[in-house]
């Protein structure tokens, strides 16, 4: 149907000069039928999936006018494929094709559809901290003694300050029991009692106005597949032709099972791209299961990235398959650096990429580990001044919009500040619970045309003031947007705004710290970085750091598991596994990892293919 034989156009288009496809990279482009493919780390499975998509362009439309759909979790993702595929990137992004995030997909073929339905108010998804304050808010004004027995409950916690607080680990089980979260699902108020129907109401009045927790869509996608799954098969099937999913083994058992119900065993031919060896961001309380891909999988076992010497580690971490390197042996031996003083590892790492002559001016040096915030052995007691900036707290901050808009002006992009400036008001008249008319709470959209009618002139003079600014600093931006939100909310705003919200205590400097180190002997930059921050990345030299959880280390972890020491019962073990193998397989050149005497003593025999440097 579309395999070709001759790919001298696609390598020519796609890849470097003098390079070609691998021949399982070739059997993957020519696979026209449903099939999980498993890539290993750097295989270019983004560049064969282009590939495949060239193709199919070349051949549109497609026949009963059905689309192509191209999934991925990140708009980063989304971006490369785009980037990649170049002028006819528009053949692509046009009707009846769909490319973009999995979230996006579920929202605009499932979810906002169904819920348009049941609710006559503009859907707005909220963060966990706004849904909790806009529960708060109904419970208090609606239901004063529920209120009330939720600040009991507070008092007689250590966990919990204020009503707010406990809101936010609520949960509503089917029967309308309500329940604490993390805590063994503990019931709080059975369903028969008053105040499990009025926090059972509240929650529906909010869901009538169109506020649902970001965390609660998956259920409601869930409920409504199961009410109408086989319309929505049926729909979906007949729409796209081809469906492709990026880095699969991302995606939550939730997700997994909507995907599967809407696909599988139809004529849509589904595809689902991926690496079960890097999956690491499963939550290990949640025992989420990981993807295992079908018998008959394909895979592209081959790498661009690093040298067979790496490729031989890097298999070491999976059995399953061996990976090979298309630039074969390199001689240059990974590193192992055992220590005793902590001080040592870093120096001696870029002793390491000065003796391997990979010193060069916009050289790619970082180390990694596992764990940051820990009792045990942690990424700062390799580098004190180690921090890791908690990007989910901080998008429920003022300063995180500031941040924000100052990263855009930096950027020239000035269109996107006012759509910021907008979002941040809808949520701060959402903390405030100010409405419009009927009760109805205000999108950017609606937000936007109040406004244009009530103050056009005055806005845009702020709007403008705000990115015409001469020097663009925390300090600078905030004063411009402290202005603009005085205006339109009034002086005195901040005090009805939650404490929370404002605080500036997530970090000191507001501009995400980059962990860099500079070796001025040498002059090159060394970036320290968690495991998770690092996925998809490629350095010349990686340091991968070992660290400890739960009394544990994560490479004493993936030992015992290879070597099936232990029972192994927890998840933690296969986690550290895959962090250790998405570190292992980051850099094209040098791989050194630092353990501690006492884990080398004992497992000595697991390294014999690392040059052993002990540094004291």
């Amino acid at each position: 149907m579309y395999t070709i034989s001759d790919f001298s156009s696609l390598e020519k288009l796609l890849l470097p000069p003098g390079c070609t496809f691998s021949h399982d990279a070739k059997t993957v482009i020519n696979c026209w039928e449903s099939k999980d493919i498993l890539a290993c780390p750097g295989s270019g499975k983004t560049t064969v999936l282009i590939g495949k998509l060239k193709i199919l362009t070349d051949r549109l439309p497609l026949p009963n006018g059905q689309g192509i759909c191209v999934l991925s979790h990140t708009n980063v993702a989304v971006n490369e494929i785009k980037n990649k595929f170049g002028g006819s990137a528009h053949k692509l992004l046009s009707y009846p094709n769909f490319i973009g995030t999995i979230q996006s997909f579920i929202d605009k073929y499932i979810l906002f559809p169904f819920l348009r339905c049941r609710i006559p108010n503009p859907i707005q998804l909220t963060s966990d901290e706004d849904y909790a304050q806009c529960l708060n808010n109904a419970i208090r004004k609606t239901y004063p003694d529920t209120y009330n027995s939720l600040i009991i409950k507070c008092r007689h916690s250590r966990k919990y300050n204020t009503a707010v607080d406990i809101i936010k680990d609520i949960a509503f089980d089917a029967e309308g029991n309500i329940l604490i979260e993390n805590s063994s699902s503990k019931k709080i108020y059975k369903k028969d009692t008053i105040h499990a129907q009025n926090l059972n109401n509240a929650k529906q009045s909010l869901f009538n106005d169109g506020v649902i927790r970001y965390r609660d869509t998956y259920l409601y996608t869930e409920e409504i597949i199961r009410e109408n799954g086989i319309l929505l098969r049926d729909i979906l099937s007949r729409r796209f032709a081809f469906v492709f999913i990026d880095e699969y083994q991302d995606c939550s058992s939730i997700q997994r099972q909507i995907f599967e119900q809407l696909f599988s065993n139809t004529k849509t031919i589904f595809q689902k791209i991926g690496d079960t060896n890097q999956t690491i961001y499963s939550d290990v309380r949640k025992d989420d299961p990981y993807w295992e891909a079908s018998p008959n999988h394909l895979s592209i076992a081959h790498t661009h990235r690093f040298s067979q010497e790496i490729a031989n580690l890097v298999t070491q971490l999976q059995p399953e398959q061996k990976i090979l390197s298309i630039r074969g042996y390199c001689s240059i031996r990974p590193t192992l650096l055992v220590y005793e003083d902590i001080t040592k590892v870093l120096p001696s790492f870029i002793e390491a990429i000065k003796n391997n002559d990979l010193i060069k001016k916009d050289g790619i040096y970082k180390a990694i580990g596992i764990c940051k915030n820990v009792k045990g052995l942690k990424i700062s007691d390799y580098w004190p001044q180690f921090r890791e900036t908690n990007k989910l707290a901080l998008e429920n901050s003022y300063q995180y919009y500031i941040v924000n808009i100052m990263n855009e002006l930096n950027s020239g992009r000035a269109y996107i500040v006012e759509r910021l400036v907008r979002k941040l008001i809808c949520k701060m008249l959402h903390f405030t619970n100010r409405r419009y008319n009927k009760d109805k709470y205000h999108t950017t959209k609606t937000l936007k045309r109040f406004l244009e009618e009530t103050c056009e002139r005055e806005y845009k003079t702020h709007m403008f003031n705000l990115i015409t600014i001469n020097t663009i600093t925390y300090e600078n931006i905030k004063e411009k947007i402290d202005k603009i939100i005085f205006y339109i909310l009034g002086d005195n705003i901040f005090q009805e705004i939650p404490n929370f919200f404002m605080e500036k205590n997530i970090i000191d400097n507001p501009v995400a710290t980059n962990n860099i180190y500079e070796s001025e002997e040498y002059g090159i930059k060394i970036q320290f970085d968690t495991v998770h921050g690092v996925k998809g990345e490629t350095h010349d030299a990686t340091l991968y750091l070992e660290t400890e959880n739960q009394k544990r280390s994560d490479i004493i972890r993936t030992i015992k598991l290879l070597y099936k020491q232990d029972q192994c019962k927890s998840s933690l073990y296969k986690k550290d596994r895959n962090c250790v193998y998405v570190g292992f397989s980051r850099p094209r050149d040098l791989l050194c990892l630092a353990i501690r005497h006492s884990t080398y003593k004992t497992y000595k025999d697991f390294f014999s293919e690392w040059d052993i440097k002990h540094i004291g």
